[in-house]
């Protein structure tokens, strides 16, 4: 079975490199790493507001400890992130029951 970024790419998904296609692929999946988040300070008011209505993140910060975990179940994406940041503070987010048909 495809997955939803294979289906999205098309023909193009055979160009990404290894680790995206490991990354995006049909099975469950656990990627550890650290992360960098910059954007122009002046879209922080956007994004707090934004934030507040479930978008993904408001606040900078560069080296920080992420885990993205990805689960299959019939056919649907179920994907779960947590930044960590030096204060302390988690931020999760999920995306739930995306079609992988």
């Amino acid at each position: 079975m495809k997955c939803l970024m294979q289906n999205a790419l098309g023909d193009e998904w055979s160009k990404l490199p290894q680790a995206l296609q490991s990354h995006y692929q049909s099975d469950s999946s656990v990627d550890i790493g650290h992360l960098d988040i910059e954007y122009p300070c002046i879209l922080q008011p956007y994004l707090s507001l934004l934030h507040m209505m479930g978008a993904l993140i408001n606040r900078k910060g560069t080296m920080l400890h992420t885990v993205v975990e990805k689960n299959m179940e019939n056919g649907r994406e179920y994907w779960r992130r947590a930044i960590n940041f030096p204060d302390g503070k988690v931020v999760k987010f999920i995306s739930s029951g995306l079609d992988g048909k």
